[in-house]
């Protein structure tokens, strides 16, 4: 079974999302993470906010979250 929001990740040197970069946060944007490597092996993804859970910090209340669109 597959998830309907799964998309196929694209995979990219740190030096061709460096020189792509709007690209990749086009695609980022629009739901396809972009995997990015660095000498073949998977260091990082960049994915849209919509697919991120960022930690509180220490102390803080839980903010109400904001509608961007």
């Amino acid at each position: 079974m597959t998830n309907s929001r799964t998309t196929a990740a694209r995979k990219l040197s740190a030096a061709q999302a460096k020189s792509q970069l709007a690209e990749c946060l086009r695609k980022a944007e629009n739901g396809e993470p972009v995997i990015i490597t660095r000498h073949g092996k998977a260091v990082a993804a960049l994915v849209g906010m919509d697919r991120v859970v960022l930690p509180r910090e220490r102390g803080t209340r839980p903010r109400r979250p904001v509608s961007l669109g």
